[in-house]
């Protein structure tokens, strides 16, 4: 398991995460970062329902709330058998680049039924985790990193991709 963990985050630096916001446009940007925020701080808060409803309608069929809730569980369930006092606290959004066209979507980052790239907003991630106090603020410390594709659909940002990761 560990060893995917590391390929898929070696995926992700490949794929260009980066904090800086590679979305389509200002208005664009506050709608990934609105969407991403609401999920994470719906998983955070265990309303898998709630995150579920985020997810686009061809989303929702791979991606059930029972998925959402038994995929983040059992990250929080590994990170807690190296730190039994993991407690998450904080949501993070940020954001990678899109990539190129829909044959990259799916073969580079891993996205096998990727919805046409003229929907595309963001390549977006929630990071959901436990925070200290820095000289900066809160700051996640260890957690979960989840990857989100936000797209327009049906004019309103929507969610059509979610992977749960180890954050580095």
């Amino acid at each position: 398991m560990r060893g995917t963990t590391i390929a898929l985050l070696a995926l992700w630096s490949v794929a260009g995460c980066s904090n800086a916001p590679e979305a389509k446009g200002p208005e664009h940007n506050e709608a990934a970062q609105d969407i991403t925020q609401k999920f994470g701080d719906a998983v955070l808060a265990g309303k898998y329902d709630e995150a579920h409803s985020l997810l686009t309608t061809e989303a929702q069929k791979t991606f059930t709330a029972e998925w959402i809730k038994r995929e983040y569980e059992a990250k929080v369930g590994e990170i807690r058998q190296g730190t039994p006092t993991f407690k998450a606290d904080r949501v993070e959004a940020g954001f990678g680049s899109l990539p190129d066209d829909e044959k990259e979507m799916k073969e580079t980052y891993g996205v096998p039924n990727a919805p046409p790239k003229d929907t595309w907003i963001a390549w977006a991630s929630a990071d959901i985790g436990a925070s200290e106090s820095t000289s900066s603020g809160p700051e996640i410390v260890q957690g979960i990193s989840t990857r989100l594709l936000v797209v327009k659909d049906g004019g309103r940002p929507k969610i059509a991709h979610v992977e749960f990761e180890f954050m580095d």
